[in-house]
């Protein structure tokens, strides 16, 4: 079985910010972003659960070669990323992200 990965729009706009800051550093750097973050979506279409629990239901996917990580929950049929976030910059901002999405539920 593969998971439909859907973003919350709100984590699309993280990834489109670290994209565009990246590709504003060095030509290309946001394309080879993409490329890992396109990597681990595939790995979360086909195995969802690879990542440990890290808060409520919600598991933590590093982007291999950068410093940021998707934030999700899997659902019986979608990996719903609801946050990209920065290690470094902000290692306590997916927890407001999470709380943010679970009182909205």
């Amino acid at each position: 079985m593969t998971f439909d990965v859907v973003f919350e729009p709100e984590a699309r706009a993280d990834f489109a910010a670290a994209f565009e800051w990246y590709e504003s550093q060095l030509e290309g750097l946001g394309l080879e972003m993409l490329a890992s973050a396109e990597a681990t979506i595939s790995l979360l279409e086909r195995r969802p659960e690879i990542y440990q629990v890290i808060y409520s239901e919600f598991r933590r996917a590093p982007i291999r070669r950068f410093p940021f990580a998707f934030f999700y929950l899997v659902t019986p049929e979608q990996v719903k990323i609801v946050g990209v976030f920065h290690y470094r910059k902000d290692p306590d901002g997916w927890k407001e992200r999470i709380s943010k999405f679970l009182s909205q539920k």
